[in-house]
């Protein structure tokens, strides 16, 4: 039988089809074998750049963050006081605000002034990762990875000016087993970080450590091949009996950087390889039973789809997912194409989804700062002589009360109410730039930013209720026009900032940009160095002559309009700075009042005046003197204490000297104040009101005051008329401080008519151009020569 034609052909037929068939099926199960592979390396590669833009989008984050900060006028003025304490509870707050682990303040020479971790970043040392600083001096701040204390963190640094460079403000964000069990959520693998030292055998990090998976405890060999002979490499991958491992530097620059490990299990990634497997031997087998037209059907059959599915494969590795694998069949190979779609489809969506998160906020789903700067630049460029944009960037007045009293669940759902009212004006653009800061952008034309201004206001404010709680919302914005006020995206958001910051200083629901405003910011920025400058002087005892700080007392005379006799005056502060010229008390009082600077002043007033009393009575001359007190003078409860030892170092009596505060302060916290008057009074100083008129006080309040003198503002004076109604206010005035037993002094006083009125009602004493301009000390002393 075995000799027959039949049985020989037959067996032919039967040995080159098994051949066919097996060198078919060995070549299918090759490809769909290193398909299986390619695929899980794809996948790991796709997970690396998923993690690395990830990982790139938060440091582009902290990074602004960051700079955020280092712009916040609160804390440049911290970082410029050198005062450890106050730098690390403004990194302790800040760094909650931007959820960073800690922070840390270096000096311009990248040594560690304030730090909140002593562990990761000791102070009073230089900085651990001097990479990070290099590469900020190079581009105006940097972010990286680095491994501090024995624990990876992502690390920003950024530079504080106020306006020249000041320090480095850094913050960093622990890389953690939640951080790498979100990335194992997003990308389907394993990851753990590791330090690129090779003694650590344990991961810095590792996604199985809360998923319950086993931790390696030994160090594996892949990280070794991650480390070229040049250099540590970009990225390696590696298949073992194990699974399939990828490796990434985090800093490829750095030698010293911790790397990460992606890892896929072989066992899944063979998966679809084993079943396909199982599948050609059961094909190869009914094969062997079909004649040489089946076979050769069967062999098309089965190579066609295979090399589409790895046409498709190649395709996938290329980064295209949007052409399907034909699944017409309904068997294993149709299977295995739609198993292909869903891959390709579910990688798609989550690239899709990656780059959503990147350019949005995940709270309120509107653009981020990111995504405004890209759109707001297109939308620039586009303008032209007939298209201008009003630009409404907004900030909610008392949020971080709101969050603290109410929590930061309802402080979150008010930010999506106010993000939903902003959507419902239709705006071109509107974007949340990070905490309470809203970005609004219409096509309006720059007459009508002040209308925008109010529509913004009528949108936003109003009352909020969130189950039982009722929130009143009010907002301030500052808007500016483009191109008009701005040609760039920097330009525009730091002038929108400039009125914002205005319209907060004076209470305003809202500011517009006035030309020319940024170079008076920039100089009020310049002032506040100088003061800063000028305090530190005044409290090192380096600068309390007038030729090392540029100030110097004034003194005006205050006529005693009965006796004609001048033996008062108040002292003025005058200031010449070396590069900014003469600089007028209502410019820097109010700056050095925001700045925490005006105690220093106030110290070296009192110094100068009581010291000049003293010079004074030296000479024979007997002089009464006023000084004025700012609001935060009143708050400090050392203040009696200062000046009693300032009277008592010049051998001066408490009772020459005329403490003014303002009726305005006093109002501010009057129970405070209060306490500071009673205490200035035990020493023996007279308290004066000064500017009455102008700080809604009420009669109650004054009286509580206690005071021994009373100032009428200049405005009254400024605006008589010839009618009996202005006068009558004045009069008025006089009798309610005689009433309460105080001396009325009137200033603004610049003509003789008006002084002999001021007699007539019974007023005490005078005080204006008038009378006299401010003097120097010699000066006034020769003018008291000549009366007398």
């Amino acid at each position: 039988m075995l000799n027959s034609f039949a049985t020989r052909i037959f067996l032919s037929i039967a040995v080159v089809l098994l051949m066919v068939v097996a060198g078919g099926t060995l070549a299918v199960l090759t490809a769909a074998q290193n398909t299986a592979i390619n695929q899980g390396q794809r996948a790991l590669e796709v997970a690396a750049s998923v993690f690395e833009e990830l990982l790139l989008a938060d440091l582009s984050t902290a990074l602004q963050n960051a700079e955020i900060t280092a712009s916040d006028f609160g804390f440049r003025q911290t970082v410029a006081s050198r005062d450890a304490a106050t730098m690390r509870s403004a990194l302790d707050n800040f760094g909650q605000r931007i959820q960073a682990d800690f922070g840390f303040v270096l000096n311009p020479e990248g040594q560690v002034v304030a730090t909140t971790d002593d562990d990761a970043v000791p102070a009073d040392a230089d900085f651990l990762a001097p990479a990070l600083i290099e590469q900020a001096r190079h581009f105006n701040g940097s972010a990286g990875i680095y491994e501090l204390a024995g624990q990876a963190y992502e690390t920003v640094l950024v530079p504080v000016r106020a306006p020249q460079q000041i320090g480095w403000a850094g913050f960093a964000f622990h890389i953690d087993d939640a951080y790498a069990r979100r990335i194992h959520s997003l990308t389907g693998q394993h990851v753990s970080i590791w330090s690129a030292n090779e003694k650590h055998s344990e991961p810095l990090a590792d996604s199985r450590r809360l998923l319950g998976g086993e931790i390696p405890r030994t160090r594996p060999d892949a990280l070794d091949g991650a480390r070229g002979a040049e250099g540590p490499r970009p990225d390696f991958s590696d298949v073992s009996d194990d699974g399939l491992v990828h490796v990434v530097s985090l800093d490829p620059t750095y030698a010293g950087a911790p790397l990460a490990m992606l890892e896929n299990d072989l066992s899944e990634a063979m998966s679809a390889y084993f079943t396909l497997r199982d599948q050609m031997l059961l094909i190869g087998g009914l094969a062997l039973l079909l004649a040489i037209l089946s076979a050769s059907w069967m062999g098309k059959l089965i190579s066609r789809p295979v090399s589409d599915l790895a046409g498709r494969a190649r395709e996938i590795a290329a980064g295209s997912y949007h052409i399907p694998v034909p699944t017409r069949r309904r068997d294993e190979i149709g299977q295995l194409g739609q198993a292909f779609n869903t891959m390709s489809e579910a990688v798609r969506d989550r690239e899709d989804k990656l780059l959503y998160r990147l350019y949005h906020d995940p709270l309120t789903q509107l653009p981020n700062r990111t995504r405004l700067t890209i759109d707001l630049a297109d939308e620039v460029a586009a303008l032209g002589a007939d298209r201008r944009l009003t630009v409404a960037l907004i900030d909610l007045r008392d949020f971080g009360e709101i969050n603290n009293l109410l929590g930061p669940t309802v402080g979150d759902r008010l930010l999506q109410a106010v993000a939903q009212r902003l959507r419902e004006l239709e705006p071109m653009l509107v974007a949340r730039m990070g905490g309470d800061v809203f970005v609004w952008i219409s096509e309006r034309a720059v007459v009508d930013c002040g209308t925008e201004g109010e529509r913004l206001l009528a949108q936003i404010n109003g009352t909020y209720v969130f189950d039982d709680a009722s929130i009143e919302l009010e907002v301030v914005a500052g808007l500016v026009g483009a191109p008009e006020d701005g040609d760039s995206v920097e330009a525009i958001l730091r002038r929108a900032e400039i009125a914002l910051n205005r319209a907060k200083r004076d209470r305003q629901p809202f500011g517009i940009y006035v030309t020319g405003e940024e170079d008076r910011y920039m100089r009020s920025l310049e002032i506040v160095a100088a003061l800063r400058q000028l305090a530190d002087a005044v409290r090192s005892q380096a600068g309390l002559s007038p030729a090392a700080t540029g100030l110097e007392l004034a003194f005006q005379p205050k006529l005693d309009l009965c006796q004609g006799l001048a033996n008062q005056a108040e002292a003025l502060l005058r200031w010449t700075h070396p590069q900014l010229g003469n600089i007028s008390p209502a410019e820097f009082i109010p700056l050095a009042e925001q700045s925490g600077t005006i105690t220093a002043l106030t110290d070296w007033v009192l110094e100068r005046a009581v010291g000049q009393i003293a010079d004074w009575q030296g000479s024979g001359v007997d002089v009464r003197l006023s000084v004025n007190l700012s609001g935060r003078d009143l708050q400090d409860e050392r203040l009696a204490t200062r000046i009693g030892d300032i009277l008592y170092a010049h051998g001066v009596s408490a009772g020459r000297l005329v403490v003014e505060v303002t009726e305005t302060y006093l109002m501010e916290d009057l129970d405070q104040a209060l306490a500071t008057i009673a205490e200035l009074k035990s020493l023996g100083a007279a308290i004066s009101i000064d500017d009455f008129g102008t700080g809604y006080s009420s009669l109650a309040q004054l009286q509580r005051v206690q005071a021994d003198e009373l100032k009428i503002d200049r405005e009254f004076l400024l605006r008589l008329d010839d009618s009996d109604d202005a006068w009558r206010v004045i009069q008025s005035m006089i009798r309610i401080g005689h009433d309460f037993g105080m001396t009325v002094v009137a200033e603004g006083v610049e003509t003789d008519a008006v002084r002999e009125q001021l007699a007539s009602f019974g007023c005490d004493y005078a005080q204006g151009f008038g009378i006299a301009k401010p003097l120097s000390a010699m000066a006034y002393q020769e003018w008291l020569a000549a009366r007398s």
